[in-house]
């Protein structure tokens, strides 16, 4: 009789256990499902994050390339100012010089007609200069 009610209790222990067996695969499915979503929040959170640094990467190219812009623009407008004050300066350097010519013409001359006046037409000269 205690071997029969040892068997009893091993077949109890048994069918126990085959419950539990089954109560934990019945718990696959859920799990499975819970691994496909987290897969898929994954791929959600990569292609999210793609998106974001995409839309980043588009915009501080679009600054960039307007900063470029501004950068090009400043540069050719301090070339523009340059090159407008070069041309004054180039303008009054030709200026001087031709005054410079003149004068050197005005003192050749004049050195020349000295040297071939008479003593009263040097005396007439220096008159008018000092009457000046």
């Amino acid at each position: 009789r205690e071997t029969a009610k040892f068997g009893e209790v091993a077949l109890l222990k048994k069918l126990r256990i085959k419950n539990e067996i089954t109560a934990v695969e019945l718990r696959r499915p859920d799990i499975i499902k819970s691994l496909e979503d987290i897969a898929t929040m994954k791929a959600v959170i990569n292609q999210t994050t793609d998106q974001q640094t995409g839309r980043i990467t588009e915009m501080f190219n679009g600054l960039i390339n307007l900063l470029q812009r501004r950068r090009d623009e400043l540069i050719n407008d301090i070339k523009e100012k340059s090159r407008g004050k070069i041309e004054r300066i180039d303008r009054q350097t030709q200026s001087l010089e031709l005054d410079l010519k003149d004068l050197d013409n005005t003192v050749l001359v004049s050195s020349m007609i000295v040297e071939e006046a008479s003593d009263d037409h040097v005396q007439q000269l220096c008159d008018l200069v000092m009457d000046h």
